[in-house]
């Protein structure tokens, strides 16, 4: 058996058993043409979250374009070495190994906040072009959702049908006047949410060294519920509980 073989069966064993099956599971899976989004303060672990789903989806054969609104997009780059790192870990292969054969169906574009967002879907389109038009997933990380006009969600929740993927965003509140509810959720996302199909708030608990997940939004129900998986501090990752 060939190391490559190998190395899909260890991918295939960490896919099967990994804790965005109980995530998927919670909120019903992200389905082509919808949009996802993972909602807390600032320095909670979005990125860190954003990126282990991402390389989920990279692990299995899928292609990922990545957007970052940070101007550090090292932030984001690490953030994908520290995951592989953890596969490499499971695999039995060296890090740079595994970030070499699951990278390369990921594309990270970098944006500043304020760019349009008829920009940012036409540079993707672009994008979708090149890699021969089967990108799964958009990432849109650090979009600035709260302060956005309702015509630009409408258009990225049609733009996530009209390519036939799903569009997952990690939202900081952004209004000062904001107010947060006890799942880390801003009342500032309401008017938005006709246009959301998934919203997880995280909030940090101190007391059990997690940062708690809770679904606002899932299967066209807005009814709370805690989620089986959070993040571990340590590495920002998803584990179940």
């Amino acid at each position: 058996m060939s190391a490559n073989t190998n190395a899909s069966m260890n991918f295939r064993d960490i896919i099967k058993n990994s804790p965005l099956r109980v995530f998927d599971k919670s909120i019903g899976g992200l389905k082509n043409g919808q949009l996802g989004v993972l909602v807390s303060r600032s320095g909670t672990g979005k990125t860190g979250c954003i990126v282990h789903i991402a390389t989920d989806a990279l692990m299995q054969g899928k292609k990922i374009v990545h957007v970052s609104f940070s101007e550090n997009v090292k932030n984001t780059i690490d953030w994908y070495r520290e995951v592989f790192k953890q596969i490499a870990a499971a695999t039995g292969k060296s890090s740079e190994d595994v970030y070499d054969e699951v990278s390369r169906n990921r594309v990270i574009l970098s944006f500043p906040s304020s760019s349009p967002i008829e920009s940012v879907l036409k540079t993707i389109s672009a994008v979708m072009e090149a890699q021969g038009g089967d990108v799964s997933t958009v990432i849109l990380d650090g979009y600035r959702l709260t302060v956005a006009k309702i015509d630009d969600i409408k258009a990225v929740k049609d733009y996530a049908k009209e390519k036939g993927i799903n569009i997952w965003a990690s939202v900081t509140p952004v209004r000062k006047e904001a107010k947060i509810n006890e799942y880390g959720i801003p009342d500032t996302i309401d008017p938005y949410m006709d246009y959301i199909d998934v919203l997880v708030g995280l909030k940090t608990d101190e007391k059990a060294e997690r940062v708690r997940m809770t679904i606002a939004k899932a299967d066209g129900k807005t009814d709370l519920k805690s989620m089986k998986v959070s993040l571990d501090p340590m590495t920002m990752l998803i584990v179940e509980n």
